[in-house]
């Protein structure tokens, strides 16, 4: 880890590459916020709403799975044609293994290829998250515009990542944790000051040119409230974030479909577009990232709704995965520890156990999706925090995260044992 490409100097003016990187923060931020809504556009000229999950209500179940199961198909198509052009030459595995040293480069012409594939899968109500998409493509632009400006490409890389994931969730602080998370960028000085750069300037841009707004809407009772009700829910969103965590990466991995069906690969992978299409169709609320169905809970807080983002979206995104369409996991993870702490508060209410705030429930468990679904417990209180546009719930935010890596980590132990061997029945 000493040769850090972060630090590398490029050869050129300061003033230039102070430009460059308000080239870079200030494309990937509008390609973000273009991104979103020409993808809702498409939607709305064929549903009439540009929701995904109101699409999905609005159009007929035969319809819907049709539709889902071509586009999954389509967007598998095109992301084995990316895994082509350039083998890991997307993605932040790319850009880590760069700043290593490992001499291996994000390929611009693979990345734009996902970045469509996953623009299909967001106006297509596929059962999956547009954030990957947006980061990529940031990191992407980063890297080559580094490259082709005599330097080495990745602290810009790292700049334009953060700038898309601040400017799709509006979440600048998050970006930077994130970041670190992710890649490490606390060992670079120098990649740290890009990264912060990339966040608040991402998230400046879209205030700016586009107007800025808080994706969830604000909690119902107090602070202490909140926290409360995130340390009662923490096991059932814990137990629900793994069981969606071990789905999802083993349908990501092409074991998976080798142990399915050897010899039939492609008809494993039409089977599973198939069943993500049937997950929408029979589960609207399941279409789309996520994002919708969550924002409806303080107003329609139903078991229908509970099942659509746990067991649909389980299914939907799950079943996806194993088709080989690409897409983000960040919203579909608090999805489904959302819908996991909805079921839990309906049937606290149906046992006598009044719950007042039911949104407040499902927010401490966004926490918990972030935590466990993505290993993240740094991010997971701020992100939660930004995208209810309210940083005074960080505190308790935090606890919750803390009470949910535990809880994780003890499952960890308790399945491997002290030697952290997987023990027989786990197997």
């Amino acid at each position: 880890m000493e040769d850090r490409g972060y630090d590398t100097i490029p050869d050129r003016h300061p003033f230039a590459t102070v430009a460059l990187l308000v080239m870079v923060v200030t494309v990937t931020a509008c390609f973000a916020e273009g991104f979103r809504r020409s993808a809702e556009w498409v939607i709305e000229w064929y549903s009439g709403t540009p929701s995904p999950t109101g699409a999905a209500s609005a159009l007929n179940p035969w319809i819907v799975g049709c539709l889902v199961t071509v586009i999954v198909l389509a967007a598998a198509a095109v992301e084995r044609r990316a895994v082509r052009i350039r083998p890991g030459g997307s993605g932040l595995a790319a850009i880590a293994a760069s700043a290593r040293g490992e001499g291996r480069r994000i390929s611009s012409t693979a990345t734009t290829y996902r970045a469509g594939a996953i623009w299909g899968v967001a106006s297509g109500l596929v059962s999956l998250g547009r954030e990957s998409a947006i980061v990529e493509t940031g990191g992407a632009l980063g890297a080559v515009s580094g490259r082709l400006s005599r330097g080495k490409g990745d602290a810009m890389a790292v700049a334009g990542i953060a700038a898309g994931f601040a400017a799709a969730y509006h979440a600048p602080l998050a970006a930077i944790v994130y970041l670190e998370e992710h890649l490490g960028i606390r060992r670079s000085q120098r990649a740290v000051r890009f990264v912060i750069a990339g966040g608040v300037g991402g998230h400046l841009v879209v205030l700016w040119l586009f107007g800025g707004h808080s994706v969830f809407p604000a909690i119902e009772g107090s602070r202490w409230e909140l926290l409360i009700a995130g340390l009662i829910i923490v096991l059932p969103g814990v137990v629900a974030s793994r069981i969606f965590r071990s789905l999802r990466t083993g349908a990501s991995s092409d074991g998976w479909r080798a142990r399915l069906l050897p010899s039939r690969r492609r008809f494993v992978y039409v089977v599973a577009a198939v069943v993500a299409g049937a997950a929408v169709a029979v589960a609207p609320h399941a279409a789309g990232n996520g994002m919708d169905a969550l924002r409806e809970v303080p107003e329609a807080a139903t078991y229908s709704l509970a099942g659509a983002l746990l067991i649909g979206k389980i299914v939907g995104t799950t079943a996806a995965l194993v088709a080989g369409a690409p897409g983000g996991v960040i919203s579909p993870s608090m999805a489904v520890a959302g819908g996991a702490a909805l079921f839990v508060a309906l049937a606290a209410d149906e046992a006598g156990f009044r719950v007042d705030h039911h949104w407040d429930v499902v927010v401490a468990a966004l926490v918990v999706g972030v935590v466990v679904g993505l290993r993240s417990p740094l991010m997971a209180p701020l992100l939660v925090a930004e995208l209810l546009g309210d940083y005074t719930l960080v505190p308790a935010l935090a606890v919750v995260a803390v009470a949910a890596y535990g809880g994780d980590r003890l499952i960890d132990v308790v399945r491997t044992g002290p030697s952290g061997k997987v023990r027989d029945e786990d197997a």
